[in-house]
């Protein structure tokens, strides 16, 4: 049995079955340094590895090299 369609589908949105006026709440990211904290954290890095993130941090914060 084919089955034809008179439009192709949206990807981009979907059809939503149920309740439609349902919204998200915005992603709201912390900035880079918090989150490289955090992932430092996670992955529990050693103390030297610790010690060289923090100067990465000040020095990009104090000479403006990265852009956080």
């Amino acid at each position: 049995m084919k089955v034809f369609s008179v439009s192709s589908p949206n990807i981009i949105q979907p059809i939503v079955f149920g309740n439609v006026g349902f919204k998200r709440k915005p992603i709201v990211l912390s900035n880079k340094i918090s989150r490289w904290r955090g992932i430092v954290d996670l992955i529990n890095l050693s103390g030297r590895g610790r010690l060289r993130l923090e100067w990465m941090v000040f020095f990009g914060t104090l000479f403006g090299v990265c852009n956080f």
